[in-house]
């Protein structure tokens, strides 16, 4: 009995550490989908980091640039969608509206980088 009850320990240990393998392969949703959250982003410029903060996606369609890092100053809203395979983001303040779109370069699980011509948006968790 004994020896049974550690075969099937053994069995039973090794099938949930294949099981959470499996689980921790992901695959990203669509980029409408895997943006809608909090990120950790960085303003990358000559490929060095020059700017951080956290900006959050929400699925309304707005933007929480909480250390303003994009604009460099609080402004009164900003909004993203997606059209044409690029992220669109709207920048309003006082009235005027200034629109950006960001070619995706990688959509992951975990970072989403996001090229303008003037830098790169690096998104991560």
């Amino acid at each position: 009995m004994f020896k049974k009850s550690v075969l099937f320990l053994i069995l039973f240990v090794s099938f949930m550490a294949c099981k959470s393998d499996k689980d921790e392969a992901c695959i990203a949703p669509s980029i409408e989908k895997n943006i809608v959250n909090t990120w950790k982003a960085s303003i990358i410029e000559d490929n060095k980091v020059t700017d951080t903060g956290e900006m959050i996606f929400l699925a309304d369609g707005t933007v929480k640039d909480t250390k303003n890092i994009i604009v460099g100053e609080p402004i009164d809203s900003i909004t993203w969608k997606v059209v044409d395979g690029k992220v669109e983001m709207e920048f309003s303040d006082d009235g005027i509206s200034v629109g950006f779109g960001y070619f995706i370069k990688e959509n992951s699980c975990n970072k989403i980088v996001l090229l303008s011509g003037f830098f790169t948006l690096e998104l991560t968790k």
